[in-house]
């Protein structure tokens, strides 16, 4: 009996630890409740009330996250008005006595996108702090686009973003202030990038005021009645119901496809959506919170959720998506919980007319891996709960290993072996080193002296890496020999073709060219790590990397390290930075400057062994102080790209200058000099301006004496011994070869760099002093100011003299601080400077006199900048917000592009066209200052053209100034069937090209332009035209038909004016799916002969394109057009047509002519779906077509309308823009036309 109780006891206690078990894994960890947009409306008090009371009842711990829009709709202002200071407190009072409050500000909060908007968050951030009641923060503060991480309890990292940092287009915090700890997109992205790979066993919640998707009316979404009454979601009450079909069309689309800085089509929205795009693709599991569109959303895309909660004070139109898992236009807001068991779900609170929150959807994002019985459709948290196995990321190598004692024998990569046409495509590169086993140590971390242990993993997108610490702290890296570029490559394209080619480009790569550089280094005073090539052994130290891990082949390195203590940090060093922390020491203060000749010596290394991948992630500072200042060091990383080799068909083209112009190849000679520095070309023209000639000289005399043959030799035999003998000799022959080249490399590079010059100071306060001197020399230097006397203090830190025949521009640029800048001297021919002052009350000086034309000093401040400026400046001061704007990324090169196609049309035959396009830039010309396009087009019947373009950026303030000329000995080919409407066409005689008719001639036009809302411009300009007709005897022309007009074909000479209005408000130019276009053009032509008339054509279309779902995506496009022409005894060509190639589809080109013309053409896109191909992904879908058209001439318009309808298919490979469409054409007149081409025609 005693057993049976002692059983039964016993059996209840662990039903009951059970029990107990299961409600701690189920119990909530964090409650975070997501609320924004109350700066546009009053908080309604039973809103608030009701939002109280839900806090008050939950039980667990809460953090109440404030999603942006906080207080008023043009920010707070310097003066604070009463409900705008209302509305804060009312906030700030919500989580008084329990929970944390923070807020991210929104657009309304930098004075609605407005110029006072930075100063705006920076008050309501102050007001904040000085009003807090319980710790209530701003995130992130000061304006700086963030991200700032809060790790609330264990379970959540909340990382909140400033997102109107990304789009503001007024003064925002930006290179060169030092007031943010991150200033750029680069730097943003890799931190952002680092706070979620370190935050293993945390839920990521990412906060910023933007959403990426929405459904709402920023994201696009624009209501019907927007369409008829476009102020009826304004804030203009007047005007609401005011009835503007037309101009309301106009103002949603663009609202949806160009947009205000507020709109997700804007380029500066845009730009902030694609770089978080690029987030959500390499991680799943995250969560992104925003608001701005006033609703309640829950959307999931790329294995990631985005809510939507902008609701809690007014709502606004959303849009039905059924790929949405929630949408409400209801005011309310929404909550995330988690759980201790891993589980993670989001509820939608809807307020009640009783004045309560009623929870209204409820949705589990994540589930416990704890679940016994999972639901399939639900994802399994990776981070969080007990329950979750800690599965570290596979290796990307493919190495063969075998091992015996303590050494293993491993081939690197046995799938590059290549012959036949692979071999020959890709080429030999450095196959036999992949290919070739190699014996190499085992590595067991036990073992070693510095008691590694292995911390996280780590590794670029194509290295596998594990990030090792030693018993004293210092940091190691176990890098795999092996990569794989998969990693790199947008996941649409991954386990594709692309994937397959890119695989077979890796053997341009040594993999064991790091121990060579290593060597070679060693003989040199560069700072350096000393890989050591080793296999992982399996170590039972290694934990949860044990089971991937051992037997990964690479290499083992010490990263570069802070001092710690007594101990000193890498190569003695006190602190070290990376190159964006760098460049925020140098911008702080002239104390902090970089060793440019020890980071000249290691750039002269770099193009001494052809590596070309330096860029500014592959380098570390090393920081020593002496004194006052602080001197930097580069300690150069990553050497995957040195010695590269580009052989082989494919490799060859890429390695051409307007193919991918970063790359090199290694050869005795050492060419390319600008594709092999390029990866560094932002780093090098901002840290080695103070280098002269003779500097890059010494450099070169330098290593010349450094590397003997011997060390040359001793560094090859650091490869294994059959690698050495495969391939290493052939890397020191041509090591060899390429040092008795070198000076005449690093005097090129020098002149690449010296062509123009920043000069950047400091956020300190400097005295420029600029001398214009004989010979056309001008010497610049850089001292500190003495404050009292604003005269140079001490020697110059910078002092160099710059030589017109080398340098065309010298661009100087103060940053912060109040500078001087004094320009003297008297000269005959002198070099361009510009003075760009930077913030901060400057005095800018020009006494100089240069006898050449022009002016050579241009200036550049605020308005309120002080100025004594001669007769040789020309100011330029302003008081725009990007006046003083420096980026050390802003330069761009020259560059141009050879193109070339095969053609085909009916009426043309074959052919082919060639072309090449050169891209010139200037001092802050957005994307060009200039194109020149030359173009050559040969057919097999006969068509000749030779044509150029060319456009001039911003000529005068914002208009371009163009020009074309177009040389035909004939243009393409014109068929002319008459005047009218009802002309007739004989299939007989159109076979025997009875109605072809040819022209010939210059056509040639220089214009002005002006662009606007992003696509649409306009256009005007004088024309000059002589063309010279040329037919065949016994074809239309040559025999005149009573019953048709009669044509004009003598040769013409003309001048005229061409005018060209476009309004494009869509969503693309490719692939279209939205939007309205609307295309005015007119021609007046004037004959240069005795008494002629001017005649001309004006034309025109309307565009419309609306995308629905009728169980599938549907795009429908409309077309209203037509022509006129005036004037009397026009050439033929110059009439209105119609025809297939423009407006008519179902009838040959220019079937129909006349002096007027009205058509309709209307097009239904059936987006059937996407195929995951092994080859290229690619969209498909259907497409149907009717148009109808006529033409009148004098008049009359004989006949009936003509129809032309038919149906076809288009692919999109990997993207839209690359959509290939075909077209079966029919019509009374013609059973069956065919046609295909890039994109949809209807589109260009």
């Amino acid at each position: 009996m005693f057993k049976k109780l002692l059983l039964l006891g016993l059996l209840s206690w662990v039903i009951a630890l059970q029990q107990v078990n299961a409600q701690a894994f189920d119990s909530v960890a964090q409650v975070v409740y997501l609320l924004g947009n109350t700066a546009t409306a009053a908080i309604a008090p039973n809103h608030l009330m009701a939002f109280q009371q839900v806090l008050q009842a939950e039980k667990s711990p809460f953090t109440v996250v404030h999603l942006g829009d906080i207080a008023a709709n043009r920010g707070i202002g310097k003066r604070l008005n009463a409900g705008a200071n209302q509305k804060i407190d009312q906030l700030l009072q919500i989580t008084k006595t329990r929970g944390k409050l923070y807020l991210v500000p929104g657009d309304k909060d930098w004075d609605n996108s407005g110029k006072e908007g930075l100063e705006d968050v920076r008050r309501l951030e102050q007001y904040i702090k000085t009003h807090q009641t319980n710790a209530q923060v701003l995130l992130p503060g000061n304006g700086c686009p963030g991200p700032e991480i809060r790790d609330i309890g264990k379970t959540i990292r909340l990382i909140a973003l400033n997102t109107q940092w990304w789009m503001h287009p007024h003064r925002k915090p930006a290179e060169p202030d030092t007031d943010c700890g991150i200033l750029s997109d680069a730097e943003f992205l890799e931190t952002l990038e680092n706070a979620i790979t370190d935050a293993r066993g945390r839920q990521i919640i990412i906060v910023g005021h933007h959403p990426v998707l929405s459904n709402g009316f920023y994201g696009g979404h624009v209501p019907v009645k927007s369409h008829f009454f476009p102020f009826a979601d304004t804030r203009l009450k007047p005007l609401t119901w005011l009835p503007l079909p037309g101009l309301g069309s106009l103002y949603a689309s663009y609202r949806q496809n160009t947009g205000t800085p507020r709109d997700m089509a804007n380029p500066g929205y845009q730009n902030f959506i694609a770089n978080m795009n690029r987030v959500f693709q390499e991680h799943d599991q995250l969560i992104y919170a925003a608001a701005h569109d006033y609703s309640l959303q829950l959307n999931a895309l790329e294995n990631n959720y985005h809510i939507v909660s902008g609701s809690f004070s007014q709502k606004r139109n959303v849009a039905k998506n059924i790929e949405s898992l929630f949408n409400r236009v209801k005011t309310g807001f929404a909550k995330i919980t988690t759980y201790a068991s891993g589980k993670v779900t989001t509820t939608f609170f809807q307020f009640t007319k009783s004045g309560t929150a009623a929870e209204v959807a409820n949705y589990t994002l994540l589930q416990s891996a704890c679940n016994p019985n999972p639901d399939k459709a639900i994802p399994v948290n990776k981070q969080v709960g007990p329950c979750i196995k800690l599965e570290m990321p596979a290796p990307i190598t493919t190495e063969e290993v075998t091992t015996n004692g303590n050494k293993a024998t491993v081939i690197a990569g046995p799938q590059y072996a290549a012959k036949g046409l692979k071999l020959k495509f890709f080429g030999h590169l450095y196959r036999k080193s992949w290919v070739q086993p190699v014996q190499v140590p085992l590595l067991y971390l036990s073992r070693t002296p510095e008691k590694l242990r292995p911390s996280k993993f780590s590794g670029g997108r194509q290295t596998t890496a594990l990030q090792l610490q030693a018993a004293d702290g210092r940091q190691f890296v176990f890098r795999s020999v092996d990569k794989d570029p998969i990693g790199a490559i947008p996941p649409e394209l991954r386990n594709t073709v692309v994937t397959d080619v890119l695989r077979q480009i890796t053997p341009t790569e040594q993999p064991y060219g790091a121990l060579i550089v290593s060597s070679l280094l060693d003989a040199t005073d560069i700072l350096h790590a000393q890989p050591k090539l080793y296999v992982l052994g399996d170590d039972r130290v290694l934990g949860p990397y044990r089971k991937n891990y051992q037997e990964l082949f690479g290499m083992l390195e010490e990263q570069p390290g802070d001092a710690k203590g007594e101990t000193p940090g890498f190569g003695g060093a006190t602190n070290l930075k990376n190159s964006f922390k760098l460049y925020q020491e140098l911008y702080r203060d002239n104390n902090n400057r970089v060793d440019a000749q020890a980071f000249g010596k290691a750039r002269a290394f770099d193009i001494f062994i052809g590596d070309w991948g330096r860029q500014p992630d592959n380098w570390r500072w090393a920081g020593y102080k002496t004194d006052s200042q602080w001197v930097y060091r580069p300690i150069p990383r990553a050497r995957d790209h040195a010695f590269s080799r580009w052989d082989g068909v494919i490799p060859w083209l890429a390695d051409r200058k307007w193919a991918i112009p970063n790359i090199q190849n290694f050869d005795p000679e050492i060419g390319g000099i600008r594709s092999l520095t390029w990866a560094a070309r932002h780093l090098d023209r901002f840290l080695l301006t103070s280098l002269t000639r003779q500097d890059w000289l010494n450099l070169a005399e330098n290593l010349q004496r450094t590397f003997t043959d011997a060390v040359i030799d001793k560094a090859i035999a650091e490869l294994p011994p059959l690698i050495a003998k495969a391939q290493g000799q052939e890397i020191g022959a041509t090591l060899k070869a390429r040092r008795s080249r070198l000076p005449a490399a690093l005097e090129e590079y020098y002149e690449l760099l010296a062509q123009y010059v920043d000069v950047v100071g400091t956020n300190k306060n400097e005295y420029f002093k600029i001398e214009r001197l004989p010979d056309a020399q001008v010497r610049v230097q850089i001292f500190r100011k003495n404050d009292e006397t604003n005269l140079p203090q001490g020697e110059p830190y910078y002092n160099r003299i710059f030589f017109k025949k080398e340098t065309n521009e010298i661009r100087l640029y103060g940053l912060g601080g109040q500078d001087v800048f004094d320009v003297s001297g008297q000269t005959a021919a002198s070099i361009r400077v510009r003075i760009i002052g930077g913030d901060g009350q400057d005095s800018i000086r020009d006494v100089s006199a240069v006898k050449s034309y022009g002016k050579s000093t241009v200036v550049y401040d605020n308005k309120a900048t002080k100025l004594d400026l001669g007769k040789e400046a020309r100011n330029l001061t302003s008081d725009a917000p990007d006046i003083n704007a420096f980026s050390p990324t802003s330069f761009v090169y020259n560059a141009y592009s050879p193109n070339g196609s095969l053609i085909y049309n009916q009426s043309d035959g074959f052919g082919l066209a060639l072309g090449i396009t050169y891209k010139r830039q200037h001092f802050r010309k957005k994307d060009f200052a200039s194109i020149y396009s030359f173009g050559a087009r040969a057919t097999q019947f006969g068509n000749l053209q030779l044509t150029t373009n060319t456009l001039w950026r911003h000529v005068v303030g914002q208009w371009d100034l163009g020009a074309y000329l177009d040389l035909g000995g004939y243009f393409r080919t014109y068929d002319f069937f008459g005047l009218g409407n009802n002309t007739q066409k004989n299939e007989k005689l159109y076979n025997d090209k009875f109605y072809k008719a040819r022209y010939g001639g210059v056509m040639s036009s220089v214009f002005v332009q002006r662009q606007f809302f992003q696509k649409s411009y306009f256009r005007i300009g004088p024309l000059f035209e002589t063309l010279t007709t040329n037919f065949r005897e016994n074809s239309f022309l040559d025999e005149p038909n009573v019953a048709l007009p009669p044509v004009n074909t003598t040769k013409q000479k003309l001048i005229g004016i061409n005018t060209d209005f476009v309004l494009d408000l869509r969503d693309k130019l490719i692939f279209t799916q939205r939007g309205i276009r609307i295309l005015v053009r007119h021609n007046t032509y004037k004959p240069l002969k005795n008494n002629a008339k001017a005649y001309g054509l004006t034309e025109g279309f309307v565009d419309y394109y609306a995308t629905g779902r009728v169980y599938l995506p549907v795009t429908l496009a409309l077309r209203l057009g037509g022509g006129r022409n005036y004037g009397d005894n026009l050439p033929y060509y110059k009439y209105t047509t119609l025809g297939m190639r423009s407006n008519l589809r179902g009838y040959v080109i220019n079937r129909f002519a006349g002096d007027a013309s009205l058509y309709v053409n209307s097009e239904v896109r059936f987006h059937l779906g996407e195929v995951e191909s092994a080859f290229l992904p690619f969209r498909y879908g259907g497409i149907a077509f009717f148009d109808r058209g006529r033409v009148w001439y004098q008049n009359k318009s004989e006949g009936r309308w003509h129809d032309g309808y038919g149906f076809g298919f288009y692919i999109a490979p990997v993207a839209e823009r690359f959509a290939f469409s075909m077209l079966l054409q029919h019509s009374r007149e013609e059973a069956v036309l065919f046609s295909f081409g890039a994109g949809f025609r209807f589109d260009q």
